[in-house]
């Protein structure tokens, strides 16, 4: 895809703060590897800095990092 775009890459959303054992997180990792390696002209990663529920959020760990904010 020439543009991708990755919403809410927050803190407990991605990975979904549910996934416990090893291999579920190792999956959700492989899938967010596949979203950003088919970017091919642009990606887009965003995330709320405040919740729903007003809390604050971080970027999820996956990103966190990597990115500049």
């Amino acid at each position: 895809f020439d543009h991708v775009f990755l919403y809410q890459m927050a803190h407990d959303i991605i990975p979904d703060f549910r996934s416990k054992n090893k291999s579920a997180l190792n999956e959700e990792r492989r899938v967010l590897y596949v979203a950003i390696t088919r970017a091919r002209k642009s990606l887009t990663i965003s995330a709320a800095k405040i919740s729903n529920f007003n809390r604050q959020q971080g970027w999820s760990e996956f990103v966190e990092g990597v990115i500049d904010t």
